[in-house]
């Protein structure tokens, strides 16, 4: 059963809200070089909010789709619970199947929407979770930093997940590769997994994250950081409405200044 949110208030919701561009975790371990807000980002937020938001109430498609795929035992929900509850416990059951939660972010002044999906990681579970990958906007592939053999799982998740989300999608899906506890590792245990995992990062064209569940190192970076590169992916892919000339702009407001000016009717009724 799921527990109840807390009402977000102070820091809690601070943290969701992204005023400015967020850089990612190792700046030289990421596809997503951009340095700042895509024009084309900025232009849709600063000119048609409106719009956005119309798309988002109208369609479904607007809700963004994060998965979070990985061995079982690697820390996932223990990951999406640390940010969205703000709470850690060491005794996590494995998920059976798929959860999910959603979670909002209020991004140049614009709230967007993301579903967080937490998927099986036991072997027998496998088969039910990848019909979820579809649709899928952003791939979040959770290793053990006390465990290097989880390296490999996630490599191999991903690239399950890019075949089952690619399929209604034109553009390579944007993808994580995410360490988690970081805290149970030594200074020496660290510099040889980090190495490895930032290696495999730059072969398959992920983001590298460093995170621990237990003491929150890095969990809030991190998903700020994903919800904007899942922004910026969602803008990519909406073209600004028509803009009017001058004359329709003209024509528009003459229109509706008499529309508002006009004398408004009176419906009553008498019996």
């Amino acid at each position: 059963m799921r527990k109840t949110r807390r009402f977000l208030h102070g820091e809690e919701l601070e943290k969701r809200i992204i005023r400015f561009f967020q850089h990612p975790h190792r700046l030289n371990i990421t596809p997503y070089v951009q340095d700042e807000f895509s024009n084309h980002c900025q232009l849709l937020t600063n000119h048609h909010k409106e719009y956005l938001m119309q798309l988002r109430e109208e369609s479904v498609l607007t809700m963004r789709k994060v998965i979070f795929v990985g061995e079982s035992a690697v820390g996932k929900t223990s990951l999406i619970t640390k940010f969205y509850y703000g709470e850690f416990d060491s005794n996590y059951m494995s998920t059976l199947g798929i959860d999910f939660q959603l979670e909002r972010f209020i991004i140049l002044g614009y709230e967007h929407r993301i579903q967080l999906w937490d998927t099986a990681g036991q072997e027998r579970f496998r088969s039910i979770a990848i019909p979820f990958y579809r649709g899928a906007s952003t791939i979040v592939s959770v290793f053990d930093m006390s465990n290097p053999s989880t390296i490999t799982s996630a490599i191999d998740y991903i690239s399950v997940a890019r075949l089952h989300s690619d399929t209604v999608r034109t553009t390579p899906c944007p993808t994580f590769l995410v360490g988690n506890k970081l805290d149970l590792l030594s200074p020496t245990e660290y510099k040889v997994i980090s190495e490895e995992a930032q290696k495999v990062a730059m072969e398959i064209n992920a983001e590298y994250y460093e995170v621990s569940s237990k003491d929150a190192t890095g969990v809030n970076k991190l998903f700020r950081r994903v919800a904007l590169v899942d922004f910026e992916d969602f803008c990519a892919g909406i073209e600004p409405p028509a803009q009017l000339s001058c004359i329709e702009k003209l024509f528009s407001r003459f229109f509706r200044i008499n529309h508002d000016s006009a004398p408004k009717k009176s419906w009553c009724f008498l019996n």
